[in-house]
């Protein structure tokens, strides 16, 4: 990962590489061809990070925000093209609405403010900062770095069940803030809890079915979301599920290793993959957050939808959850009778004690779909 290597001249492009690029001759734009996000190599990333204008690359053009997803046809198959865009810098065009953060997580605090373009009418917005107290002298180069590209992936990516960035500010502390739409219904966690009597098992089904479009979408983009919870799944006005804070798990934990996840619960253990949390002799290893990850925390999202209890309801402390998880017991089936055997089972395989035996996103979508047609 950490050796240097020859570049092909602009408008080449080589198949074996994880990501190869070119230069525009009518637009000096940067095009990216990614095969898989994950693994581009630090010495590929540290020169794609430092292309654009300034420390963040970030563009102030509105003209030139949009993104181009494309496909690129190979010998080896289609694989994703994305225009990579630099994020817009809204530095000085929000107001802050309040003086404090309306939520705070694991890992950012989230604040209120109004954005104010030119070329637009006011829009309240969601500003989220990653927490100070995430860094040290030893780990503020790594946390930037990743947080830079997490900034530039989330750009690139457009989906209806993904929420949108609608660009970064530096008004909101000394660290870059990601600017996303308000969505003023709130968490998924919290809607449920709200809604209880009044959702019907139609409705569940189709949050279900929207987690599972914009986890779909997210892999087929080589994104793993890491922190999978219904606290981060937004609902808009149309009761549509949205898909955020994808990445920012990830990008804490491989700076602060794994005595963060399981010293902060930063991994959010309810909804956790057991295997995030395996007691490991080495103290210097990273737990790996993959695919089979975010089936596992969508088995445990789809066991609080259904039932509208939190995985291991009965058990208060989160440090004894954990203790339930490294020793390999799953959260209890509650006596909901919405909960069938049918959807129990389903919500079992995705727990599966393997991860590799857990089934695909997409074929989780599809069965979804399946019982949505047939609620009954």
């Amino acid at each position: 990962m950490m050796g240097a290597r020859a570049h092909s001249p602009p408008g080449e492009v080589q198949e074996q590489r994880p990501m190869s690029r070119y230069t525009s001759t009518r637009d000096n734009l940067r095009w990216a061809r990614v095969t898989d996000l994950t693994t581009i190599s630090e010495t590929d990333e540290d020169q794609f990070l430092d292309s654009g204008s300034s420390n963040l690359g970030m563009g102030s053009d509105p003209s030139i925000h949009a993104t181009d997803n494309r496909t690129h046809i190979s010998s080896t198959g289609i694989t994703p093209v994305f225009h990579f865009v630099p994020p817009m810098d809204l530095t000085g065009k929000i107001t802050r609405d309040g003086k404090y953060p309306i939520h705070g997580g694991g890992f950012a605090d989230v604040y209120a403010g109004f954005l104010s373009l030119e070329t637009a009418n006011i829009q309240k917005v969601a500003i989220k900062v990653i927490r100070s107290h995430t860094y040290n002298e030893t780990n503020q180069w790594k946390i930037e770095k990743r947080l830079r590209r997490e900034i530039r992936v989330w750009s690139c990516l457009k989906h209806e069940n993904v929420l949108p960035l609608l660009g970064v500010t530096s008004d909101f502390g000394p660290y870059t803030a990601m600017v996303c739409p308000w969505m003023a219904t709130g968490s998924l966690y919290h809607f449920l809890g709200d809604n209880k009597e009044t959702l019907t098992m139609s409705n569940r089904l189709k949050i279900l079915t929207d987690i599972s479009e914009g986890l779909v979408y997210l892999h087929s983009q080589s994104v793993i979301h890491g922190d999978l919870t219904t606290a981060n799944i937004l609902i808009s006005d149309e009761r549509k599920a949205l898909l955020s804070d994808f990445g920012l798990s990830n990008l804490v934990v491989e700076a602060q290793g794994s005595f963060f996840m399981s010293s902060t619960v930063g991994g959010s253990p309810r909804w956790a993959a057991p295997e995030l949390y395996c007691l490991e002799d080495d103290v210097e290893h990273t737990p790996v957050i993959s695919k089979p990850c975010d089936v596992y925390s969508f088995g445990s999202v789809m066991l609080q939808v259904i039932t509208g209890r939190i995985p291991y309801h009965d058990i208060a402390q989160d440090v004894l959850v954990i203790m339930e998880l490294i020793s390999g017991k799953h959260p209890r089936r509650p006596p909901e009778p919405m909960l069938t055997d049918k959807l129990w089972n389903f919500i079992r395989s995705c727990w599966h004690a393997d991860p590799l035996s857990r089934p695909g996103m997409k074929m989780i979508q599809t069965e979804l779909r399946n019982l949505q047609a047939r609620p009954g």
